[in-house]
């Protein structure tokens, strides 16, 4: 837990060890944070992990805070990247364009700014990668 000042409550250290059994060969954490994931009308509280490197496409993870268990991954692949979308300063959307499906996140603790800006720095050096290779 990384000690914040002021009182504010403690926030989780999102490059430790207890977060590496989520990633896949030589993947690194960009970002990670709590979140509140919404499907209609329901909203559920996750931890979310921004991914990049190794072999694979760039990954959003997301998991059970209690258990620790990886629930999902927003749909990301080189032929068809996420777009994210800024509503306001805790929400933010993750549209996957292959499924054509919205991802509606809330972050109570950073809020939305630092997601939309690292999955935006993510997407850059992905698309600049994708340029190299052809």
């Amino acid at each position: 837990v990384v000690p914040q000042s002021g009182g504010e409550t403690p926030r989780e250290d999102f490059t430790g060890l207890k977060w590496r059994s989520f990633l896949e060969n030589d993947e690194r954490i960009i970002f990670g944070g709590f979140v509140w994931k919404r499907k209609g009308l329901f909203s559920k509280h996750r931890w979310m992990l921004l991914v990049e490197g190794g072999s694979t496409s760039p990954r959003l993870v997301y998991g059970d805070p209690e258990t620790m268990a990886k629930k999902g991954e927003v749909p990301w692949s080189d032929q068809d990247p996420v777009r994210v979308e800024f509503v306001d300063d805790l929400y933010f959307n993750v549209v996957a364009q292959s499924s054509r499906r919205s991802y509606h996140f809330k972050d109570e603790q950073q809020g939305s700014r630092p997601w939309c800006d690292h999955v935006q720095e993510v997407l850059r050096r992905q698309s600049a990668r994708l340029d190299q290779e052809t």
